[in-house]
């Protein structure tokens, strides 16, 4: 993944041109963070055509709102959060509707077993935590966001990040390992 000030900065740059008129710099931010706007709604929702309509309305309202960006402040924050907010208001909308679906939570290639097996392991284990946990996760673990930017992202505090971290990983890890065994991933 590339540095991630200069993300940053690229992603400033096409907010800017966004604001001035330039709908195309979207393509732009799509192409950098367009997959870590998919995983947060993902790690949100659990559902792959929620979190890609999610994405979707991610770009709207990046398009719609640009002008309000503070020039300077953090602009991949600024895009999570848009994101990670509307992933937030499906889940309210929908709270009663939704169920972590083992096979639209990861689009699988059918022809590979392995990604079959390990996605599936995957989604069971992440199913065991609670959506802040699963959030958390997927920030520290998959896009390596320190706890002090995702404390400000889901307007925790730092200690709280850092112990619901630790609790997640605790699950997984009770998951993934039975009495200091190691679970054959095949048998899941």
């Amino acid at each position: 993944m590339e540095n991630k000030l200069l993300v940053n900065e690229i992603c400033e740059q096409s907010i800017k041109r966004i604001s001035e008129g330039d709908l195309t710099a979207l393509t732009v931010i799509y192409d950098y963070v367009g997959r870590l706007i998919f995983t947060i709604a993902l790690s949100i929702l659990g559902d792959y055509q929620l979190s890609q309509d999610v994405m979707q309305d991610t770009f709207i309202q990046i398009a719609e709102k640009a002008h309000t960006y503070r020039k300077g402040s953090n602009a991949r924050a600024w895009i999570v959060s848009i994101s990670r907010n509307l992933a937030l208001n499906v889940l309210k909308e929908r709270k009663h509707e939704i169920a972590i679906d083992e096979n639209s939570a990861v689009e699988i290639n059918p022809f590979n077993e392995d990604e079959l097996i390990m996605s599936i392991t995957l989604s069971n284990a992440l199913s065991l935590l609670t959506t802040p946990e699963r959030e958390i996760v997927v920030y520290k673990a998959l896009w390596g966001l320190r706890h002090k930017q995702i404390a400000q992202i889901m307007n925790v505090s730092v200690p709280n990040s850092r112990q619901k971290y630790k609790r997640a990983m605790e699950k997984l890890r009770n998951y993934y390992f039975k009495e200091g065994e190691e679970v054959n991933v095949r048998q899941q």
